[in-house]
């Protein structure tokens, strides 16, 4: 959880940033797995839940979501909607 609970803060600081190229931080996990970083990710640069849950509806999944990453998730501003999908099979 420490180095989680760091990647969040990272994350809340210096938030990533899409360059014009179109290789993103976003565009990374396309081609992988969307994990708890990717959702927050999605969160702190202000996307919807309704988009947030449709990405996470149909991508790869490789969440955490032990009882210290759900706290962890709320901490970083994750809605409980998106939290559920993700707990979704």
């Amino acid at each position: 959880l420490d180095s989680f609970t760091k990647l969040v803060e990272q994350l809340k600081q210096n938030p990533p940033v899409a360059r014009a190229d179109g290789d993103s931080a976003a565009r990374a996990d396309t081609a992988g797995t969307l994990t708890n970083a990717g959702v927050i990710q999605m969160v702190l640069s202000k996307l919807s839940d309704a988009l947030i849950i449709h990405k996470i509806k149909n991508s790869k999944r490789g969440f955490d979501t032990s009882s210290a990453a759900l706290v962890a998730l709320t901490k970083a501003g994750v809605s409980e909607p998106v939290i559920m999908a993700m707990m979704e099979p």
